[in-house]
């Protein structure tokens, strides 16, 4: 009776179901899904993964044969920023080594069912595990108690296998650091664990929106077997102060060299594609181009993580309604950047309108970086790392805050750069009277928002602190050989 009595029961949340490949792939460009294919396969192969991305972000000069190496340090799971960092890296004498993707769906059957039933009853006992399960006083564990069993015998075994891979290919290459940007599974924390078991700092680079909207497990993915943590500003890291100390993780703000590079680009040096060279085309016959960026479907892939609960209906309400609002704009010409997984659904009303010069829908063929800086004006209805990039231009921004609750300081800063309002009848007015008029009425340049949670002190230099806390980390841990076995008999208290 608790449960049906607390608000929210009025949203209708998630309902498309989920697809799978023999679904999309017809439907979908055969470039586009060649491209995946081929993505899927390079990843999956031992070697080739790593030769691709040291070919694509450091050129030729990656097959050199490299002097003698001082320090290597080993990257793992989505590297995001370490990858914009291998060039400064590689100058500075070290080399940057990828684990084996296959340590992430290692199978071995290690443990038994009578062991699995023993470490659920353990887990049971952890508080802070079974506090992850109270809301409003009520406790759901009795609810989700079939599932944690059902995962724990799935991941487990997983977990043990990459922690022994992963402590055999650390030692054998001599790896000086674990650097990492994404950890959301068993595994990869097991890898991590491998890591800081032998005195190997893992170093996580934050790498995406953080800081100003709640995120209810965001503390056991990024800071959880994490010794440092690279942040993208002073107000990340004040959002998980104290957070911090249960896992015995630093937090140093560092930026976004994605952002800086963000900042620095011009339509000058921007890479040419055949819908960028569209875009130019529809400028060129006089209409206004608007780049409106939405986000995926849940399809009931995801929980509560956020506030307010996401849901699909309320999403695709939004987004029907600020397309076809847009297109009733004369001289406006709408693009739709779409969320580019193939395992997302398109909106339905995507198969109901026109193409042509008014409306293209873009998925995967090109980035939203791609796009943004063609664009005279950007909407956004999911305020994540996307909006950072937005508010990275000095293109006006036009937002919906309902989907996503900020933070009530973080909201009030980032109004003095984007327009932003609650719903989407609101967010089209207010951008035809922009249109009308030539008047924004937030401020293009004000960066106090990206600063405290993008690119912190917004000076382009991200890099080189990256470097030098990479090494300076190096250098901590081997001053003191001891650190880890200390940190893991104060966790266990």
């Amino acid at each position: 009776s608790r449960l049906l009595n607390l608000d929210g029961w009025g949203i209708a949340v998630n309902q498309l179901p989920p697809i799978v490949p023999s679904e999309y792939e017809p439907s979908r460009k055969v470039a586009v899904v060649a491209r995946e294919r081929l993505m899927s396969a390079i990843i999956k192969s031992k070697g080739l993964y790593s030769a691709a991305i040291k070919l694509r972000y450091l050129g030729w000069e990656a097959f050199k044969r490299p002097q003698k190496r001082a320090l290597a340090v080993g990257l793992y799971g989505g590297a995001y920023n370490w990858l914009h960092l291998l060039r400064e890296l590689t100058s500075s004498g070290v080399t940057a080594i990828f684990l084996p993707n296959e340590l992430d769906w290692a199978e071995k059957d290690i443990i038994g069912k009578q062991t699995q039933h023993h470490l659920t009853a353990e887990l049971e006992k952890n508080g802070v595990f079974r506090s992850q399960f109270l809301w409003q006083g009520i406790d759901i564990y009795p609810l989700c108690a079939e599932r944690v069993a059902y995962l724990l015998g799935d991941n487990v075994n997983k977990a043990i296998n990459a922690y022994e891979q992963a402590t055999e290919f650390l030692q054998k290459n001599n790896i000086s650091a674990l650097l990492t940007s994404v950890k959301v599974t068993a595994t990869h924390h097991a890898v991590c664990l491998a890591a800081q078991r032998q005195n190997i700092p893992v170093l996580n680079w934050q790498h995406g929106s953080v800081g100003y909207y709640d995120h209810h497990t965001l503390e056991f993915t990024d800071l959880l077997t994490t010794d440092v943590f690279f942040a993208f500003g002073d107000s990340v890291c004040k959002f998980l102060e104290g957070k911090n100390e249960i896992f015995q993780t630093d937090l140093r703000p560092i930026g976004s060299i994605s952002l800086d590079k963000i900042r620095n680009t011009s339509m000058a040096n921007l890479r040419s594609s055949t819908v960028p060279r569209q875009l130019s085309r529809i400028r060129n016959i006089g209409k206004k181009i608007c780049l409106y960026v939405t986000t995926n479907y849940c399809q009931n892939d995801w929980y509560a993580g956020y506030e307010p609960p996401q849901s699909d209906n309320m999403l695709y309400q939004t987004q029907f309604t600020i397309v076809t609002q847009l297109l009733k704009i004369h001289h406006l010409s709408l693009t739709v950047k779409l969320h580019p997984s193939p395992l997302n659904r398109e909106p339905p009303w995507v198969n109901y309108l026109q193409k042509g010069n008014s409306l293209l829908i873009i998925s995967g063929e090109c980035t939203f970086t791609d796009l943004v800086w063609r664009a005279d004006v950007i909407v956004i209805d999911w305020l994540s790392t996307t909006l950072l990039q937005a508010v990275a231009t000095h293109k006006p921004v036009f937002a919906i805050t309902k989907h996503l609750r900020l933070f009530p300081d973080a909201l009030r800063m980032l109004e003095r750069r984007v327009v932003c309002t609650n719903e989407p009848e609101e967010l089209v007015k207010s951008l035809e009277e922009y249109l009308s008029t030539g008047i924004y009425p937030a401020d293009v340049s004000n960066n106090a928002f990206l600063k405290a949670y993008g690119t912190y002190l917004d000076d382009g230099h991200t890099a080189e602190r990256g470097v030098a806390e990479v090494l300076r980390a190096i250098s901590n841990h081997r001053d003191s050989p001891g650190q880890h076995q200390q940190n893991d008999e104060e966790r266990s208290r």
